[in-house]
């Protein structure tokens, strides 16, 4: 790890330990991706579960509730849209972020309609999944804005999102 990169993993740290609820699903069937995801994240401050199948997602799902969810598309068996699909099916409004070597605007886009709150490329910078999550913990963080049950609680650009709530522009 770069130094830029631990100095901005100990910043979002800091910050996320303002918050009350950090706990994140990974779900990513590439072992050296899922120790790097687990480790970046749990280094950034957040509790981090991690399944190598959607099937094991949907069980971790139906035992714990999460404050997000970060899900490979293309797993083994089950997809990650359709993990999604379920949830949503199920009334399971917990954040999702995308993590996909698929890069085509169209997989993207299917990606968010599909249920996900965010999409990322693979390759990915560590920091960038962290900053991407930051809006989902605030959002789930915030008792203003929850009515008791796990739901959404921010629409539109996560970016407004994140920075009425660390501050920044």
């Amino acid at each position: 790890m770069t130094a830029s990169v631990r100095s901005f993993l100990c910043q979002a740290k800091a910050q996320l330990r303002k918050l009350e609820f950090m706990n994140i699903l990974v779900v990513e069937d590439e072992p050296k991706t899922a120790r790097h995801l687990d480790r970046g994240l749990r280094d950034a401050g957040f509790e981090v579960h991690a399944c190598r199948s959607a099937e094991q997602g949907l069980i971790a799902c139906a035992k714990h509730a999460f404050d997000a969810l970060v899900l490979d598309v293309m797993l083994p068996g089950m997809s990650g849209l359709e993990m999604v699909h379920q949830l949503r099916s199920s009334g399971v409004a917990t954040p999702v972020l995308f993590l996909s070597a698929k890069d085509a605007t169209e997989d993207r886009i299917k990606g968010l309609n599909e249920g996900g709150d965010d999409y990322l490329v693979k390759p990915y910078s560590l920091p960038e999944v962290v900053a991407r999550l930051r809006p989902c913990c605030v959002a789930v963080a915030n008792p203003e804005t929850q009515s008791g049950s796990r739901s959404r609680t921010w629409y539109g650009n996560p970016r407004a999102a994140a920075s009425a709530a660390w501050g920044s522009a």
